[in-house]
């Protein structure tokens, strides 16, 4: 039983319960309720009828008995939450944390081995034309989607590289992809190669701003003085932005286009270290 499935938290415990109920006829209502942490039975059908609402607290003491993980458990709180939002801004808030959390339930680390997808700008970028609804087992259809920015034989390389590590299936007529979301830890994005990948994703957007309608193109830059101590906040700042933003399109069944959303955090030096150099 997925929780990010799920909009609502009263329908994922009943349907929790009912898991229970199928897998061990004995199971009662009582014992789930127990489970969850109310001796009184009555209690929890009146939340799950909508006459009491769980607390944040309650849900967060609920998450450990029901042994969720920690994602999953972060799910489940932000649909309590969502679910007693009083105001706009709470809703928005609480909005926010599920997307979060469900970018963190579907993803998955990148390990060692399957690095090599980040050895050119456009290898992920071709995994996820497979998402499309027009989309074909075809190099030039890939040439075509992309713009011309790469070449047949890149875009056959591509596919190469990508199904040997096991971020592809091929299927009849078409490719998969096999995991839902990728993520990268901080030692990843460290690494020389990773800086390369983004110079080369810089330079071929530069190469492609005059090309684009502004409609389909979002600049913005910010020049933003802050004090040292307060970037490594920025920074988490940007990738719950980014989890956001994942979490937001995560269903998204209808996907005809491809678009990248970069986030660059470029920090000049401060006037000692100037001096210094």
């Amino acid at each position: 039983m997925e929780i990010e499935s799920f909009t609502d938290y009263r329908e994922y415990l009943r349907t929790a319960f009912e898991a229970r109920k199928r897998a061990n006829p004995r199971f009662s209502f009582r014992g789930f309720s127990l489970l969850v942490g109310f001796k009184s039975p009555n209690y929890l059908q009146m939340i799950l009828d909508g006459q009491r609402n769980l607390t944040p607290e309650t849900a967060a003491d609920m998450v450990l008995k029901l042994k969720l993980s920690a994602p999953e458990g972060g799910y489940f709180v932000a649909l309590v939450q969502l679910a007693a939002a009083k105001s706009e801004a709470e809703k928005v808030e609480a909005e926010r944390a599920r997307l979060v959390a469900l970018k963190k339930i579907v993803s998955r680390d990148i390990p060692a081995a399957k690095k090599e997808i980040f050895t050119r700008w456009y290898h992920l970028l071709v995994r996820e034309l497979f998402l499309l609804k027009d989309a074909r087992a075809d190099a030039q259809w890939i040439v075509d989607r992309l713009g011309g920015t790469i070449t047949l034989e890149e875009a056959a390389r591509s596919i190469e590289i990508l199904c040997k590590s096991g971020f592809l299936e091929a299927t009849a007529g078409s490719y998969k992809l096999t995991e839902p979301v990728l993520d990268t830890d901080d030692s990843q994005l460290q690494a020389a190669f990773m800086r390369k990948f983004h110079s080369e994703t810089l330079k071929v957007w530069s190469q492609r701003l005059d090309q684009l309608p502004l409609r389909e193109q979002e600049l913005g830059v910010l020049n933003i003085p802050i004090s040292s101590g307060k970037i490594p906040e920025l920074k988490a700042r940007i990738r719950r932005f980014q989890d956001e933003i994942i979490g937001w399109v995560q269903d998204e069944q209808e996907a005809d286009r491809v678009v990248q959303l970069g986030t660059y955090l470029i920090a000049f030096p401060t006037s000692r270290e100037g001096q210094e150099d």
